[in-house]
Protein backbone atom coordinates (compact mmCIF):
# COMPACT_ATOMS: atom_id res chain seq x y z
CA UNK A 1 0.00 0.00 0.00
CA UNK A 2 1.06 3.59 -0.93
CA UNK A 3 2.28 6.36 1.53
CA UNK A 4 -0.60 8.41 0.11
CA UNK A 5 -3.48 5.39 0.30
CA UNK A 6 -1.82 4.26 4.08
CA UNK A 7 -2.30 8.25 5.34
CA UNK A 8 -6.34 8.20 3.51
CA UNK A 9 -7.39 5.32 4.77
CA UNK A 10 -5.84 6.02 8.75
CA UNK A 11 -7.22 9.74 8.50
CA UNK A 12 -10.52 8.14 7.51
CA UNK A 13 -10.99 5.42 10.29
CA UNK A 14 -9.78 8.45 12.67
CA UNK A 15 -12.70 10.46 11.24
CA UNK A 16 -15.44 7.74 11.66
CA UNK A 17 -14.12 7.08 15.32
CA UNK A 18 -14.19 10.79 16.15
CA UNK A 19 -17.79 11.15 14.53
CA UNK A 20 -20.57 12.07 17.05
CA UNK A 21 -23.73 10.02 16.90
CA UNK A 22 -26.95 10.96 14.76
CA UNK A 23 -30.00 11.59 16.62
CA UNK A 24 -32.98 13.00 14.69
CA UNK A 25 -35.12 15.07 16.85
CA UNK A 26 -38.91 15.37 17.46
CA UNK A 27 -39.40 11.52 17.12
CA UNK A 28 -41.91 11.01 19.98
CA UNK A 29 -42.26 7.65 22.22
CA UNK A 30 -44.69 4.91 20.35
CA UNK A 31 -46.94 4.32 23.64
CA UNK A 32 -46.67 1.61 25.47
CA UNK A 33 -50.56 1.60 26.14
CA UNK A 34 -51.20 1.20 22.58
CA UNK A 35 -51.23 -2.59 21.38
CA UNK A 36 -51.31 -2.15 17.96
CA UNK A 37 -47.50 -1.96 18.00
CA UNK A 38 -47.33 -1.25 13.89
CA UNK A 39 -49.84 1.44 14.08
CA UNK A 40 -47.84 2.94 17.47
CA UNK A 41 -45.01 2.91 15.59
CA UNK A 42 -46.13 4.29 12.69
CA UNK A 43 -48.49 7.18 14.58
CA UNK A 44 -45.11 7.91 16.36
CA UNK A 45 -42.89 8.26 13.53
CA UNK A 46 -44.82 10.13 11.30
CA UNK A 47 -45.80 12.56 13.66
CA UNK A 48 -41.59 13.40 14.00
CA UNK A 49 -42.34 14.04 10.63
CA UNK A 50 -44.81 16.38 10.86
CA UNK A 51 -47.96 14.15 10.20
CA UNK A 52 -51.40 15.28 12.04
CA UNK A 53 -53.06 12.34 11.46
CA UNK A 54 -54.43 10.82 14.83
CA UNK A 55 -54.00 7.86 16.42
CA UNK A 56 -57.63 6.55 16.28
CA UNK A 57 -57.24 8.05 12.43
CA UNK A 58 -54.53 5.87 11.59
CA UNK A 59 -55.57 2.81 12.98
CA UNK A 60 -59.22 2.64 11.22
CA UNK A 61 -57.75 4.12 7.86
CA UNK A 62 -55.03 1.50 8.41
CA UNK A 63 -57.36 -1.83 8.13
CA UNK A 64 -55.82 -2.33 11.53
CA UNK A 65 -58.79 -1.49 14.01
CA UNK A 66 -61.44 -3.84 12.18
CA UNK A 67 -58.87 -6.41 12.36
CA UNK A 68 -59.78 -10.09 13.95
CA UNK A 69 -57.77 -13.17 14.08
CA UNK A 70 -57.72 -16.70 15.05
CA UNK A 71 -55.47 -20.03 15.03
CA UNK A 72 -58.01 -22.80 15.60
CA UNK A 73 -57.03 -25.22 18.19
CA UNK A 74 -54.41 -23.15 19.60
CA UNK A 75 -54.30 -20.59 22.10
CA UNK A 76 -51.41 -18.98 20.00
CA UNK A 77 -49.89 -15.57 20.67
CA UNK A 78 -49.52 -14.71 17.31
CA UNK A 79 -52.82 -13.73 16.60
CA UNK A 80 -51.94 -10.48 18.75
CA UNK A 81 -49.94 -9.68 15.74
CA UNK A 82 -51.19 -10.72 12.87
CA UNK A 83 -52.35 -8.50 10.37
CA UNK A 84 -54.47 -9.58 7.48
CA UNK A 85 -52.49 -6.54 5.66
CA UNK A 86 -49.81 -4.50 6.05
CA UNK A 87 -50.67 -1.69 8.40
CA UNK A 88 -47.90 0.53 7.67
CA UNK A 89 -48.01 0.39 3.73
CA UNK A 90 -52.41 0.79 3.99
CA UNK A 91 -52.01 3.10 7.01
CA UNK A 92 -48.89 4.94 5.79
CA UNK A 93 -51.10 5.48 1.81
CA UNK A 94 -53.93 7.20 3.90
CA UNK A 95 -51.79 9.62 5.66
CA UNK A 96 -49.86 10.98 2.66
CA UNK A 97 -46.56 8.94 3.00
CA UNK A 98 -44.72 6.93 1.03
CA UNK A 99 -43.59 3.29 2.77
CA UNK A 100 -41.35 0.87 1.12
CA UNK A 101 -40.98 -2.32 2.86
CA UNK A 102 -37.29 -3.52 1.78
CA UNK A 103 -35.88 -6.78 2.62
CA UNK A 104 -31.33 -6.78 2.54
CA UNK A 105 -29.43 -9.97 2.49
CA UNK A 106 -26.77 -9.05 4.71
CA UNK A 107 -27.04 -6.70 7.92
CA UNK A 108 -24.14 -4.23 6.10
CA UNK A 109 -26.83 -3.31 3.71
CA UNK A 110 -29.79 -2.77 5.70
CA UNK A 111 -27.85 -0.42 8.08
CA UNK A 112 -26.54 1.24 5.31
CA UNK A 113 -29.92 2.00 3.72
CA UNK A 114 -31.33 2.71 8.12
CA UNK A 115 -28.01 5.89 8.12
CA UNK A 116 -28.88 6.78 4.64
CA UNK A 117 -32.54 7.64 5.48
CA UNK A 118 -31.24 9.09 9.16
CA UNK A 119 -28.92 11.27 6.79
CA UNK A 120 -31.93 12.86 4.96
CA UNK A 121 -33.63 13.19 7.87
CA UNK A 122 -36.25 9.95 7.69
CA UNK A 123 -36.36 7.71 10.63
CA UNK A 124 -37.23 3.83 9.59
CA UNK A 125 -39.45 1.39 11.01
CA UNK A 126 -37.91 -2.54 11.17
CA UNK A 127 -39.56 -5.28 13.04
CA UNK A 128 -36.89 -7.73 15.19
CA UNK A 129 -37.53 -10.32 18.09
CA UNK A 130 -40.83 -11.01 20.00
CA UNK A 131 -39.81 -9.06 22.97
CA UNK A 132 -39.33 -5.89 20.74
CA UNK A 133 -41.00 -6.34 18.02
CA UNK A 134 -41.67 -2.96 16.45
CA UNK A 135 -39.42 0.13 16.72
CA UNK A 136 -38.36 3.20 15.18
CA UNK A 137 -34.77 3.48 13.80
CA UNK A 138 -33.98 7.09 14.78
CA UNK A 139 -30.57 7.45 14.79
CA UNK A 140 -26.78 6.04 14.66
CA UNK A 141 -23.25 5.92 16.02
CA UNK A 142 -20.92 4.91 12.88
CA UNK A 143 -18.17 4.72 15.44
CA UNK A 144 -19.61 1.78 17.40
CA UNK A 145 -21.57 0.34 14.23
CA UNK A 146 -24.66 0.84 16.51
CA UNK A 147 -28.35 2.04 16.09
CA UNK A 148 -30.54 4.34 18.09
CA UNK A 149 -34.49 3.03 18.41
CA UNK A 150 -37.83 3.60 20.29
CA UNK A 151 -40.26 1.25 21.18
CA UNK A 152 -43.19 1.11 22.99
CA UNK A 153 -41.22 0.33 25.89
CA UNK A 154 -38.52 2.24 25.89
CA UNK A 155 -38.18 5.44 28.05
CA UNK A 156 -38.30 9.25 26.83
CA UNK A 157 -34.96 8.42 26.03
CA UNK A 158 -34.00 6.65 22.73
CA UNK A 159 -31.85 3.57 23.58
CA UNK A 160 -28.50 2.08 22.11
CA UNK A 161 -28.79 -1.19 19.98
CA UNK A 162 -27.03 -3.30 17.59
CA UNK A 163 -27.61 -3.99 13.91
CA UNK A 164 -28.68 -7.12 14.20
CA UNK A 165 -31.70 -6.06 15.64
CA UNK A 166 -32.65 -5.35 11.94
CA UNK A 167 -33.18 -8.96 11.78
CA UNK A 168 -36.77 -9.25 11.00
CA UNK A 169 -39.36 -11.37 12.45
CA UNK A 170 -41.25 -12.30 9.13
CA UNK A 171 -38.96 -14.69 8.37
CA UNK A 172 -37.98 -16.78 11.64
CA UNK A 173 -36.70 -16.00 15.08
CA UNK A 174 -33.46 -16.97 14.14
CA UNK A 175 -32.52 -16.72 10.64
CA UNK A 176 -34.94 -13.68 8.84
CA UNK A 177 -34.26 -11.37 6.29
CA UNK A 178 -32.98 -7.92 7.48
CA UNK A 179 -36.04 -5.66 6.47
CA UNK A 180 -36.88 -2.46 7.26
CA UNK A 181 -39.64 0.15 6.12
CA UNK A 182 -38.59 3.51 4.58
CA UNK A 183 -40.47 6.60 4.97
CA UNK A 184 -41.17 9.81 3.56
CA UNK A 185 -43.30 12.21 3.97
CA UNK A 186 -44.18 15.80 3.08
CA UNK A 187 -45.31 17.94 5.87
CA UNK A 188 -45.81 20.85 3.66
CA UNK A 189 -48.42 19.13 1.88
CA UNK A 190 -52.33 19.61 2.82
CA UNK A 191 -53.11 16.46 5.29
CA UNK A 192 -55.21 13.93 2.78
CA UNK A 193 -59.21 13.66 4.23
CA UNK A 194 -59.94 10.12 5.58
CA UNK A 195 -61.06 8.14 2.13
CA UNK A 196 -64.06 6.96 4.37
CA UNK A 197 -65.51 4.57 0.92
CA UNK A 198 -62.27 2.92 0.90
CA UNK A 199 -62.03 2.53 4.78
CA UNK A 200 -65.81 0.92 4.76
CA UNK A 201 -64.77 -1.22 1.88
CA UNK A 202 -61.79 -2.65 3.48
CA UNK A 203 -63.53 -3.20 6.77
CA UNK A 204 -66.18 -5.19 4.98
CA UNK A 205 -63.26 -7.17 3.16
CA UNK A 206 -60.88 -7.91 6.09
CA UNK A 207 -64.35 -9.36 7.95
CA UNK A 208 -65.23 -11.96 5.14
CA UNK A 209 -61.74 -12.47 4.72
CA UNK A 210 -61.05 -15.78 2.11
CA UNK A 211 -59.67 -18.49 3.91
CA UNK A 212 -57.88 -19.24 0.29
CA UNK A 213 -55.02 -16.83 1.42
CA UNK A 214 -51.16 -17.77 2.30
CA UNK A 215 -52.46 -17.83 5.72
CA UNK A 216 -54.89 -20.79 4.87
CA UNK A 217 -54.15 -23.73 7.59
CA UNK A 218 -52.58 -21.61 10.08
CA UNK A 219 -55.27 -18.51 10.63
CA UNK A 220 -58.54 -17.83 9.92
CA UNK A 221 -60.05 -14.49 9.72
CA UNK A 222 -62.65 -12.45 10.07
CA UNK A 223 -66.10 -13.88 10.64
CA UNK A 224 -64.49 -17.38 10.93
CA UNK A 225 -62.19 -16.15 13.84
CA UNK A 226 -65.00 -15.48 16.42
CA UNK A 227 -66.14 -18.69 16.23
CA UNK A 228 -63.36 -20.54 16.78
CA UNK A 229 -62.24 -18.85 19.36
CA UNK A 230 -65.20 -19.13 21.03
CA UNK A 231 -65.39 -23.04 20.58
CA UNK A 232 -61.79 -22.92 21.95
CA UNK A 233 -62.50 -21.65 25.05
CA UNK A 234 -65.61 -23.67 25.33
CA UNK A 235 -63.22 -27.37 24.73
CA UNK A 236 -62.65 -28.95 28.03
CA UNK A 237 -59.19 -30.07 27.67
CA UNK A 238 -57.47 -27.63 24.81
CA UNK A 239 -56.84 -24.82 27.40
CA UNK A 240 -54.60 -26.96 29.31
CA UNK A 241 -52.53 -28.00 26.66
CA UNK A 242 -51.13 -24.32 26.10
CA UNK A 243 -48.92 -21.51 27.75
CA UNK A 244 -50.87 -18.86 29.29
CA UNK A 245 -54.24 -19.24 27.72
CA UNK A 246 -56.01 -16.83 30.27
CA UNK A 247 -53.94 -14.64 29.74
CA UNK A 248 -53.56 -14.55 25.78
CA UNK A 249 -57.43 -14.41 26.06
CA UNK A 250 -57.29 -11.27 28.00
CA UNK A 251 -54.78 -9.56 25.68
CA UNK A 252 -56.61 -10.31 23.02
CA UNK A 253 -59.92 -9.40 24.37
CA UNK A 254 -58.12 -6.20 25.14
CA UNK A 255 -57.15 -5.74 21.68
CA UNK A 256 -60.10 -5.86 20.10
CA UNK A 257 -61.40 -3.37 22.65
CA UNK A 258 -59.22 -0.67 22.07
CA UNK A 259 -59.95 -1.02 18.31
CA UNK A 260 -63.31 -1.56 18.00
CA UNK A 261 -64.06 1.55 20.14
CA UNK A 262 -61.55 3.74 18.06
CA UNK A 263 -63.84 2.60 15.20
CA UNK A 264 -66.67 3.64 17.27
CA UNK A 265 -65.20 7.19 17.86
CA UNK A 266 -64.14 8.02 14.84
CA UNK A 267 -67.59 6.98 13.11
CA UNK A 268 -68.80 9.31 15.78
CA UNK A 269 -67.19 12.03 14.87
CA UNK A 270 -68.16 11.18 10.68
CA UNK A 271 -71.53 10.86 10.83
CA UNK A 272 -72.12 14.37 8.20
CA UNK A 273 -70.24 11.49 5.83
CA UNK A 274 -73.77 9.66 6.24
CA UNK A 275 -76.41 8.44 8.21
CA UNK A 276 -75.05 4.87 8.53
CA UNK A 277 -71.95 5.81 9.97
CA UNK A 278 -73.77 6.65 13.34
CA UNK A 279 -75.67 3.40 13.41
CA UNK A 280 -72.46 1.74 13.20
CA UNK A 281 -70.37 3.62 15.77
CA UNK A 282 -73.24 2.41 18.47
CA UNK A 283 -72.36 -0.95 17.25
CA UNK A 284 -69.37 -0.49 17.33
CA UNK A 285 -69.20 0.57 20.06
CA UNK A 286 -71.53 -2.07 22.23
CA UNK A 287 -68.83 -4.81 20.72
CA UNK A 288 -66.12 -2.94 22.50
CA UNK A 289 -68.17 -3.28 25.76
CA UNK A 290 -68.32 -6.81 25.34
CA UNK A 291 -64.92 -7.44 24.76
CA UNK A 292 -64.30 -5.05 27.99
CA UNK A 293 -66.37 -7.83 29.92
CA UNK A 294 -64.48 -10.34 28.42
CA UNK A 295 -61.21 -9.00 30.83
CA UNK A 296 -63.35 -8.97 33.30
CA UNK A 297 -65.18 -12.08 33.68
CA UNK A 298 -61.04 -13.77 33.34
CA UNK A 299 -60.52 -11.35 36.10
CA UNK A 300 -63.42 -12.22 38.52
CA UNK A 301 -65.67 -9.98 37.63
CA UNK A 302 -62.69 -6.81 38.32
CA UNK A 303 -60.96 -4.05 35.87
CA UNK A 304 -57.24 -5.12 37.16
CA UNK A 305 -53.99 -3.31 35.34
CA UNK A 306 -51.83 -5.44 32.86
CA UNK A 307 -49.79 -6.51 35.28
CA UNK A 308 -52.44 -7.42 37.49
CA UNK A 309 -55.06 -9.31 35.03
CA UNK A 310 -52.14 -11.60 32.92
CA UNK A 311 -51.51 -13.02 36.55
CA UNK A 312 -55.58 -13.93 37.60
CA UNK A 313 -57.06 -14.66 34.31
CA UNK A 314 -54.69 -18.52 34.02
CA UNK A 315 -56.68 -19.00 37.29
CA UNK A 316 -59.64 -18.30 35.90
CA UNK A 317 -59.67 -19.45 32.55
CA UNK A 318 -59.70 -23.02 34.82
CA UNK A 319 -63.40 -22.65 35.30
CA UNK A 320 -65.88 -23.90 32.76
CA UNK A 321 -68.42 -21.91 33.59
CA UNK A 322 -66.02 -18.71 33.43
CA UNK A 323 -65.21 -19.74 29.40
CA UNK A 324 -68.47 -20.03 28.84
CA UNK A 325 -69.00 -17.21 29.30
CA UNK A 326 -66.46 -15.29 27.79
CA UNK A 327 -67.48 -17.87 24.32
CA UNK A 328 -70.97 -16.26 25.09
CA UNK A 329 -69.63 -12.87 25.23
CA UNK A 330 -67.31 -13.00 21.86
CA UNK A 331 -70.43 -14.83 20.27
CA UNK A 332 -72.52 -11.46 21.31
CA UNK A 333 -69.70 -9.27 19.70
CA UNK A 334 -69.45 -11.32 16.25
CA UNK A 335 -73.77 -10.94 16.23
CA UNK A 336 -72.91 -6.77 16.98
CA UNK A 337 -69.69 -6.66 14.70
CA UNK A 338 -71.91 -8.06 11.64
CA UNK A 339 -75.14 -5.44 12.54
CA UNK A 340 -72.37 -2.55 12.30
CA UNK A 341 -70.98 -4.03 9.02
CA UNK A 342 -74.62 -3.96 7.57
CA UNK A 343 -74.87 -0.23 8.14
CA UNK A 344 -71.55 -0.18 6.46
CA UNK A 345 -72.49 -1.52 3.55
CA UNK A 346 -75.68 0.68 3.52
CA UNK A 347 -73.63 3.36 3.74
CA UNK A 348 -71.17 2.29 1.19
CA UNK A 349 -74.15 1.33 -1.30
CA UNK A 350 -75.45 5.04 -1.44
CA UNK A 351 -71.21 6.48 -1.08
CA UNK A 352 -69.62 4.14 -3.53
CA UNK A 353 -71.75 0.98 -4.96
CA UNK A 354 -68.81 0.05 -7.12
CA UNK A 355 -66.44 -0.63 -3.95
CA UNK A 356 -69.41 -3.28 -2.47
CA UNK A 357 -67.06 -6.78 -1.84
CA UNK A 358 -68.37 -9.27 -4.32
CA UNK A 359 -70.71 -11.87 -2.53
CA UNK A 360 -70.21 -15.72 -3.11
CA UNK A 361 -66.94 -14.92 -4.81
CA UNK A 362 -64.79 -17.92 -5.89
CA UNK A 363 -61.92 -18.86 -3.68
CA UNK A 364 -58.45 -18.07 -5.69
CA UNK A 365 -56.41 -20.84 -7.01
CA UNK A 366 -53.87 -22.39 -4.90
Amino acid sequence: MSRTMLIACLTLSLSVASAEPVLLKGIPRARWDRAYGPVAILHAALSGMGCRMSYDELLVASGAAFRMSWRPGQFDWGVIGFYQQDPLAVGGAAAGAQVERRQFATVGEAYDAAVAAIDAGRPVIAWTNALVEWQIICGYDAATHTLFRRTIYTSDQPEQCPAEALKSCSGSYSDGPYELWLLDYDATKPQPKLDWPFIIANALRLARWDDADRYRGFFVCGESAYYSWATDLRNSTLYQKWPLPGRMSWSHAALLEESRGAVARLLRANTGVHAGLAQAALLYEDEATLFGQVQKTLCGGARLSVPEATKVAEEYVKDAKIRETCADLIEQALAKDKAARAALTTALKDLAPDLLPVENAQPAPQ
